[in-house]
């Protein structure tokens, strides 16, 4: 029989070796050597739409040439899609009782 803080032990213990589900999109030219990677975004649990601003780089002097978004759920992998440089708006297709997370990294030219 197991117990009570056996079960929840174990019920962590599958839940920290869950794999995100995590689909990538993309905008513009991201083969150049000169890039950024964002603070995370976490979609918070119970929204399934969100609009993500992607800021104007100081340090990209000459301007952004990309950006690559991976978006990751715990269950299921979220829709992105970037309208521009930068605005991405995300779609959480699964049961939304977690947070999900967005990485960006912006390119420069």
């Amino acid at each position: 029989m197991i117990s009570f803080v056996g079960l929840v032990v174990l019920i962590c213990a599958v839940a920290i070796n869950a794999d995100p589900q995590c689909n990538v999109v993309i905008k513009g030219d991201i083969t150049t050597s000169v890039h950024f990677n964002l603070e995370p975004v976490y979609l918070q649990p119970s929204v399934r739409d969100y609009k993500v601003t992607i800021p104007h780089l100081a340090q990209c002097t000459n301007g952004e040439s990309g950006v690559k978004a991976i978006i990751c759920d715990e269950d299921v992998a979220p829709e992105g899609k970037l309208l521009d440089l930068y605005t991405l708006i995300v779609n959480r297709r699964g049961n939304l009782q977690s947070v999900g997370t967005v990485l960006i990294t912006v390119y420069c030219i």
